[in-house]
């Protein structure tokens, strides 16, 4: 005998033998059904760890007028804590300016590996990738530019797009 007749009685023969195993169960269920009352349900979902709502909820004995104190406290020391924030002076420092020189003959991948070595852009991939969803990999500028660190892709496109400072 082949190997696909072999296979094909296998399958038959697991077929036949599922649905005789579906017949015995359905004549002769071996099942227990049990009818218990409440109690007994109760029982038997604290034995598996399970409590009553009010069981665990600890009902404070704070009537309306200890809450209303609680809130007003609370607001007054947030009022604090923002006047005290609002009283610092605080000093912007001043972003740091970086020369970017892009040169005749540089593909995006090099502007990309370059602005990445000097800190401007956190992840060449994801540059190369925003480049290309923009469709203007072809249209850097050669020159140099001054940048500052923080800036989003869209803004180092839109000036290293554009003509050179210098």
């Amino acid at each position: 005998m082949s190997s696909r007749i072999r296979l094909s009685y296998i399958l038959l023969g697991l077929g036949i033998g599922i649905l005789l195993t579906n017949f015995i169960y359905y004549i002769r269920p071996n099942v227990e059904y049990r009818d218990l009352s409440d109690d007994e349900i109760i029982e038997k979902a604290k034995d598996l760890g399970m409590v009553f709502v009010k069981d665990t909820i600890q009902i404070d004995k704070y009537n309306e007028e200890n809450i209303d104190e609680t809130i007003k406290e609370k607001e007054e020391d947030y009022i604090d804590e923002f006047k005290e924030e609002e009283e610092k002076d605080y000093v912007a420092e001043p972003k740091e300016e970086i020369l970017f020189k892009i040169e005749e003959g540089q593909n995006l991948k090099t502007i990309a590996t370059n602005l990445y070595n000097i800190g401007l852009i956190d992840d060449t991939n994801s540059f190369i990738s925003f480049c290309k969803e923009k469709n203007i990999t072809t249209l850097f500028r050669v020159g140099t530019y001054k940048l500052t660190k923080g800036m989003d892709y869209e803004t180092l496109i839109k000036i290293l797009t554009k003509r050179s400072t210098n």
